[in-house]
């Protein structure tokens, strides 16, 4: 069988880089792409077979941007090919890495802005610190690696490893436990491997959806979820973004428990019933690191 060709938000050296390493390993072909938007791209165009994004942190919640790409990309695009075909947890643990000796020294310190979120309290007792957005924790590490004493970067062990920069600090997050989960996202343009991907769902498997309901509809929403009422299955976790067609009107990203295809196949129907439009985005087995396990 061939190595399978992955793209990530890269460059090496990013939490997402170990998510892929995690899942595929290092028989693996890595691409690392400079954006989420490609991430996407690389995948559907064929020229990956995954494609490895960051969807939440359990610290400060979900990442707007991996949602807001899903409902242009996928949601609102019926020829899209893109489907989630895994997920991938990755405990974050964030270090300060600077050639400076102590924090004292540093004048400033570069992250990517999901991180920010992760190390206020840190970030608290160095007020005086500039910050400055990065394209990735990687790239931070990367821009303060060359850029002298005064410079640091919050980001993890393995980009200092990458980048050849010394740890100053570790584990700065507020919470200790502080994971992200990742999508794994494939093309179903070859419908064998999508066979594929269906025969290893386990009995019971989490399912993301997306769909849109009136606004202006009492009760649409709540009548919507109901149809998991119905059916007697539990929603793991609710999202919802602008749908960007009009004002105050959103996209609402779900996900549920569903034991076995032929239920799935039920539930969506009873799902359209009540929505202006519904999208499933992928079924996928629940990740063993969801329970801490490796």
């Amino acid at each position: 069988m061939s190595r399978p060709r992955v793209a990530y938000l890269g460059p090496e050296g990013t939490y997402t880089h170990q998510a892929a390493l995690q899942e595929f390993g290092k028989s693996a072909t890595l691409l690392p792409q400079r954006s989420i938007k490609d991430c996407l791209s690389t995948v559907e165009s064929g020229n990956a077979d995954y494609s490895v994004v960051p969807f939440e942190n359990s610290t400060n919640g979900q990442v707007a941007l991996t949602y807001d790409l899903l409902r242009d990309w996928i949601v609102r695009d019926p020829s899209s090919t893109i489907t989630v075909a895994y997920e991938q947890f990755v405990a974050i643990h964030h270090c300060i890495l600077s050639h400076a000796k102590k924090i004292e020294d540093i004048k400033k310190i570069y992250t990517h802005p999901q991180a920010w979120g992760q190390v206020t309290e840190w970030l608290g007792q160095w007020p005086e610190l500039e910050k400055i957005d990065s394209s990735s924790t990687s790239k931070a590490a990367e821009i303060a690696s060359v850029e002298g004493e005064e410079v640091a970067a919050i980001a993890s062990e393995y980009a200092a490893i990458v980048h050849n920069i010394p740890i100053l600090k570790r584990n700065v997050e507020n919470i200790k436990n502080n994971t992200t989960r990742f999508l794994v996202l494939t093309s179903n343009r070859d419908e064998k491997a999508l066979a594929e991907l269906k025969k290893k769902l386990p009995e019971k498997f989490v399912t993301l959806v997306a769909f849109t309901v009136e606004h202006d509809d009492p009760g649409a929403l709540a009548g919507a979820l109901g149809t998991l009422t119905e059916h007697g299955i539990s929603m793991t976790s609710i999202t919802s973004r602008p749908s960007t067609t009009r004002p105050w009107h959103y996209v609402f990203f779900i996900e549920f428990w569903c034991p076995g295809l032929n239920k799935l196949d039920t539930v969506i129907a009873d799902f359209e019933k009540k929505c202006l439009d519904i999208r499933v985005l992928g079924s996928f087995p629940r990740s063993q690191r969801y329970y801490g396990e490796d």
